[in-house]
């Protein structure tokens, strides 16, 4: 157990200081650092982590918070700002195919449309095709990628237009329909204010509390609030205030 008189060698910048991140760069890093977290420091790919497309494995990949991350071989160990260019150019681009392959929050047929759907498969018209709503990342993969997936809300149904009407007239009695739907749906817990730089700064101040637990006194002395080390935040009260935040983003 560490003394509380032993000093505590600071922990490096790359682990806790976000400033100078590119914007381009932003979701890549908050996906990457949150996701080290949520390993162990030993973690190693297993076979469920692989994607095979078409038979051929790919990256291993891990999932959080809807987002699939390849994995660099210096993951978890090494922070994203001590990686080279080329992974950093890797998890980037891995991220606008994901965000353009997206599914759409929803989708019409015309009848021609739902009798090919029909035909294609057996004349059942509720086993619908998985890439238009439970996709999958990769033909056969055992590994699923939330974010190419519509969501357990989604739902397909029975839907009547009369394309002989105006556009206003059917925009305005689908907006009624909205409506409706949207006044029954539960209502969500309000998200914390923050955007991803943000959500870094507070993963920051988690990093540099565990870092120095156990060693309170190097962080702020004992007759003041403000910290002694090189931060996000000035003051210990919200840097504990942050962390906290950070361990509920782990945690969902």
């Amino acid at each position: 157990m560490r003394r509380e008189s032993e000093r505590v060698i600071e922990l490096p910048k790359s682990e806790w200081d976000f400033y100078n991140i590119p914007q381009s760069e932003i979701l890549a890093c908050w996906l990457y650092e949150y996701s080290r977290e949520s390993v162990s420091v030993n973690w190693k790919p297993t076979e469920k982590y692989i994607v095979r497309i078409g038979g051929i494995p790919t990256a291993p990949r891990m999932a959080f918070h809807g987002l699939a991350l390849p994995v660099v071989p210096q993951f978890p160990k090494t922070p994203w700002q001590d990686l080279d260019q080329k992974s950093h150019v890797m998890v980037v681009k891995s991220l606008e195919l994901q965000e353009k392959n997206r599914p759409p929050a929803m989708q019409i047929w015309s009848l021609a449309e739902w009798e090919a759907l029909e035909k294609t498969h057996s004349g059942n018209p509720v086993s619908l095709p998985s890439h238009d709503f439970r996709r999958l990342y990769g033909n056969g993969a055992n590994y699923r990628n939330p974010l190419m997936e519509m969501s357990a809300m989604s739902e397909h149904g029975l839907y009547v237009i009369d394309w002989d009407r105006s556009r206003e007239d059917i925009e305005a009695d689908f907006r009624k329909c909205l409506d409706r739907v949207f006044a029954k749906k539960p209502k969500k817990k309000p998200v914390q204010r923050g955007g991803f730089r943000d959500e870094l700064n507070w993963l920051g101040c988690l990093r540099i509390m565990r870092h120095y637990k156990g060693n309170t006194r190097q962080l702020h002395p004992y007759d003041s609030d403000k910290l002694s080390v090189a931060a996000p935040v000035a003051y210990f009260r919200d840097m504990r205030k942050r962390a906290g935040f950070a361990r509920e983003i782990i945690a969902k």
